[in-house]
């Protein structure tokens, strides 16, 4: 959320606070270019409850708006200020002050949803970070995507999860009073945070293929977020395909997000996975998977904005009638 605060004094302005759920506050303005910048600055502090906020970051910023008004050849008058809420009490109702020389001049109350953000370190770290940090994998995930769980309720018979992770999908549809069964790698990070009350219909495998079932075992079979993290993955389609009978469901990170958000120079951050070996297209997914269903039509999930432009996280592939 965006507060206008339109607050002036001889040395500069302060124009807006930016407050993300991210657990980061922003002052953004600008000082004269004939004041010393790190005075006006560091005069500037903002409150949180009554408490201050530590500041993570001080920028420069370009402003060829204001330069322009005071007609003066000096463009970088800008300057942001970022704070941390982030391991402070965040109320339901929460009251944000800035205050210049310890003199309050705005305040507002407001409510703060925030979200513990991947990769917080980023914000702060003093460490020089390395590929290996950035580019990483961690627990699986323990939630249910609302739109894969639609596709999901009205399935008959029994069904596979293939790569079902700690089991959080199977418990979800044996809710739905589904017949629901995984199938998981053998590792520490599944067999750590493995929903125990799902164990027994959860085998762990060496990854060694064929699968432990036979074939047309299953009505239908799901494989969400799974095979980008394969290497050999057209035996294991081939497989999968095997052991069901009617219904495949397959998602797979959307690349297209990459073009798309090419012009706000974003990239998902779900895409920095290190596992991730296979990157799909709509087509080159309905190549793969044409090969043993004859109708294959697609969704997509986890539709999110940036700047107004509209991208999704996921691809998902629905493949019926099976080729024998």
């Amino acid at each position: 959320m965006q507060f206008d605060i339109t607050y002036g004094w001889d040395e500069g302005y302060l124009d807006s606070l930016i407050v993300d759920e991210s657990g980061v506050c922003t002052l953004q303005g600008w000082a004269r270019e004939s004041s010393d910048k790190s005075d006006v600055i560091n005069g500037l502090s903002l409150q949180m409850n009554g408490r201050f906020l530590e500041v993570l970051n001080i920028y420069r910023t370009l402003r060829p708006d204001v330069a322009a008004a005071l007609k003066i050849p000096e463009q970088w008058l800008g300057f942001e200020l970022q704070y941390s809420f982030a391991g402070k009490d965040v109320l339901s109702e929460n009251t944000l002050s800035v205050l210049m020389k310890e003199k309050e001049f705005f305040s507002e109350q407001c409510q703060i949803n925030f979200l513990s953000p991947a990769y917080p370190q980023l914000l702060d770290t003093e460490r020089v970070l390395h590929r290996e940090h950035i580019y990483g994998f961690g627990p699986p995930v323990d939630n249910v995507c609302p739109s894969l769980a639609a596709l999901t309720d009205k399935l008959e018979g029994n069904v596979l999860d293939f790569g079902c992770g700690n089991g959080a999908f199977i418990h979800y549809m044996r809710q739905q009073k589904i017949e629901a069964y995984g199938i998981e790698i053998n590792r520490p990070g599944i067999v750590d945070n493995l929903h125990l009350d799902m164990k027994e219909y959860i085998t762990l495998y060496d990854g060694v293929l064929p699968l432990p079932y036979g074939d047309n075992e299953f009505t239908s079979t799901i494989a969400t977020e799974v095979i980008e993290h394969i290497p050999e993955y057209e035996p294991v389609i081939a497989e999968i395909a095997r052991v069901t009978r009617k219904r495949l469901i397959v998602t797979v990170p959307d690349m297209s997000a990459i073009p798309i958000c090419f012009k706000n120079n974003v990239v998902p951050w779900h895409l920095l996975e290190s596992t991730h070996v296979n990157f799909f297209t709509q087509n080159s997914l309905y190549s793969l998977l044409s090969r043993y269903f004859n109708t294959v039509t697609f969704a997509r999930m986890g539709n999110n904005h940036t700047n107004n432009t509209l991208w999704y996280t996921s691809i998902i592939a629905i493949c019926d009638d099976k080729k024998c």
